[in-house]
């Protein structure tokens, strides 16, 4: 189809809410000037109806004809086609007619949307984008569809996005991944830092060797309580060292401990792979740890029969 102008699905919720507003909306508003002008013949859309089911829309202007189509092939409600029907007699003298589009039937209570995509591509370009008629086409449809989103959000990372990185902006604005900090580099850090900070609290002399308290004139008390305020100035930044220490260890350590063992150092892309048998697989993450701990005994019973043998 030419000329053809897909809506975002915010149109036809503003759309049902202006009603009681002479659909007097900027948006709404817009589209029919879009209409009566000429630079718009039809439109496509999808509205979400009671909440939880999506269907989608075609409006002809040139020829006032208002189509709906619906996976579980039902027409939309009364009040649905009456807003869409009221809209288009504002805007043109013409009789609105009301048809239905083209839909794959739904055989389950989750595909509708993934089908309401495929009736908007099917009337586009029905060569390239068939009607999805099988469980296993509409799987890999809305694989496809994931994987689209994700290439649309991702197409400047230079390489795979992996789950040990994490994504930062650089100074022009890009975004780049950069590997996440691991806990022996952390704990490597806090001992070198060690060495600096004992310098820092060791007591402070002149080149001329003389204790540079020497230089100050005071009395004993005012001596003390010198003491006692740099005493507990120490023991409040060894604490706050031993904090953030803590929190930089702890924070290394999830970024290993969050995602499943077997989910580590993958390419993102892997996640679009089909799941041939999705019960083994939460199988396999539920008692992962369990058969990685008999495979370490087996591996010990074996060693042992070895050693006893020789």
């Amino acid at each position: 189809m030419d000329n053809v102008f897909v809506l975002d699905p915010l149109f036809a919720k503003k759309l049902l809410q202006d009603e009681s507003a002479n659909f007097s909306d900027a948006w709404v508003k817009r589209i029919a000037e879009d209409f009566t002008t000429g630079r718009r013949k039809c439109v496509l859309g999808t509205i979400l109806v009671n909440g939880n089911h999506w269907i989608t829309y075609l409006i002809d202007f040139e020829n006032q004809l208002l189509s709906f189509g619906n996976s579980f092939a039902i027409g939309p409600s009364k009040s649905v086609i009456g807003t869409f029907s009221a809209w288009l007699s504002k805007i043109s003298d013409k009789e609105v007619w009301v048809g239905t589009l083209t839909c794959a039937r739904q055989k389950d209570n989750i595909s509708c949307a993934i089908l309401v995509f495929n009736a908007i591509e099917h009337l586009l370009n029905a060569e390239e984008h068939p009607l999805l008629d099988k469980a296993g086409s509409i799987e890999l449809s809305r694989l496809e569809k994931m994987r689209d989103a994700l290439a649309h959000h991702l197409d400047v990372f230079p390489h795979d996005f992996s789950l040990n990185e994490t994504v930062t902006h650089t100074d022009d604005g890009a975004l780049e991944a950069l590997p996440v900090e691991e806990e022996s580099s952390v704990q490597d850090a806090d001992q070198d830092s060690e060495p600096a900070e004992h310098d820092a609290m060791s007591v402070g002399t002149h080149s001329d060797g003389h204790d540079s308290s020497t230089n100050s004139v005071g009395s004993a008390d005012d001596g003390a309580s010198d003491m006692d305020g740099s005493e507990e100035k120490d023991s409040c930044e060894s604490e706050a060292d031993i904090s953030e220490s803590e929190a930089a260890k702890s924070d290394a350590a999830s970024h290993k401990t969050d995602q499943p063992s077997n989910l580590c150092n993958r390419s993102i892309r892997d996640f679009f792979q089909p799941v041939l048998d999705k019960e083994a697989w939460q199988k396999e993450e539920q008692y992962g740890s369990e058969s990685t701990t008999r495979s370490a005994r087996k591996r010990e019973l074996i060693s042992q029969r070895e050693r006893s043998g020789m």
